[in-house]
């Protein structure tokens, strides 16, 4: 018999040693899981304002490619009309070179000997100057013509290779601009390719945490500090307060939105979701465990939204301001609204405390 009783007695300290050893254990896998999932969680927030950054010059290299293009098209409706009145010098040019041409094929036909006798049937010296000139300034003046049809020609063309410098010089502009885009372009895509690999790391930690948080809600031994004071749920006014109630305690304060339903509230602090279920009066239920005040579990529940507005789950971690679900009137309800409820204690309806006390400032 006393073998049998010391068989036994060792037999249950094993099991206490073991369960001591596994409890110690899961709670020290959480806090590495929850260390980790927060470093994966600050390398994304880095990743993400780095894409968030290079949007930003993503819109500045656009802006300046636009800018460029649009000083390019600008130039352009100028080049366009010096190109007309290229044309039309070209035109006029053409005409007086076909002049100077049937000139210089007269000149040539009828040769000096033509013009000679003409000169000699002068009947005096005086005349003779005369016609000499004439014929002289005939050639010339068609040659000055023509000259002058060819500088304005050039002209012309001289403000269209300035244009086309300016359209040129924009034109890098662009191509500079360009570059710097894709460079950037890529860099983003880098960046996403980036997030989505610590987005299935966090996925992959935040499923173990909550099996893990889970398992330690499960056996009692979810211990945190408490890291107050609460927020308000959400920035619309409290239509009933912690009081007795049509012949009994109110044991929360709501807080009314005017009718309107799908209206986000947030976790009032930091803690881990143990209940978010489906409760006769409440509607829907989330609870979140906040901590250990003044050596007492510390609760916060949410009553009445519907399921589908649900954005949490058991064992998942929250953060202060984080939306948890939307106001419904699910329930035990009068109206759309939120029943906010501070509880601490043990025990499955722990004893129900008034909120207003524990919020901040």
């Amino acid at each position: 018999m006393q073998r049998t009783k010391r068989i036994l007695t060792a037999t249950i300290a094993v099991l206490v040693c073991a369960s001591i050893i596994v409890g110690s254990s899961t709670e020290v896998d959480a806090k590495t899981t929850r260390e980790e999932l927060m470093q994966i969680r600050k390398d994304k927030l880095k990743v993400m304002d780095s894409i968030a950054s290079g949007n930003k010059t993503l819109e500045k290299y656009n802006a300046q490619m636009a800018a460029s293009q649009k000083a390019i098209d600008d130039v352009q409706v100028q080049v366009d009309k010096v190109d007309v009145l290229k044309k039309q010098a070209e035109q006029k040019e053409e005409v007086y070179q076909k002049k100077f041409n049937e000139r210089l094929r007269q000149l040539y036909e009828r040769g000096e000997t033509g013009y000679m006798s003409q000169l000699l049937q002068s009947n005096n010296f005086s005349e003779f100057l005369v016609r000499f000139e004439m014929v002289r300034l005939l050639a010339q003046q068609d040659y000055a013509l023509l000259e002058d049809k060819k500088k304005a020609t050039e002209q012309v063309q001289v403000q269209i290779d300035k244009l086309n410098q300016l359209i040129a010089k924009q034109q890098k502009e662009v191509d500079k601009s360009k570059d710097a885009f894709n460079k950037m372009m890529a860099e983003i895509n880098k960046s996403k390719g980036k997030l989505k690999e610590l987005q299935g790391m966090e996925d992959a930690n935040e499923s173990e945490l909550i099996d893990i948080n889970k398992a330690l809600i499960s056996s009692g031994k979810l211990k945190f500090p408490y890291t107050g004071p609460l927020q308000r749920p959400m920035d619309y006014p409290i239509t009933s307060g912690f009081k007795f109630r049509w012949g009994r305690m109110h044991e929360g304060v709501d807080f009314g939105t005017q009718g309107k339903i799908g209206i986000p509230y947030r976790a009032a602090a930091d803690g881990v979701v143990v209940e978010s279920r489906v409760s006769s009066g409440y509607g829907w239920l989330i609870t979140i465990y906040h901590g250990e005040y003044n050596g007492q579990p510390f609760y916060t529940r949410y009553a009445h939204s519907y399921p589908y507005e649900v954005k949490v789950k058991v064992g998942q971690e929250v953060t202060k301001g984080e939306i948890i679900s939307a106001v419904g009137n699910n329930g035990h309800s009068t109206g759309p609204h939120l029943h906010f409820e501070v509880r601490i204690g043990y025990g499955a309806k722990p004893p129900a405390k008034d909120p207003m006390k524990y919020f901040g400032s």
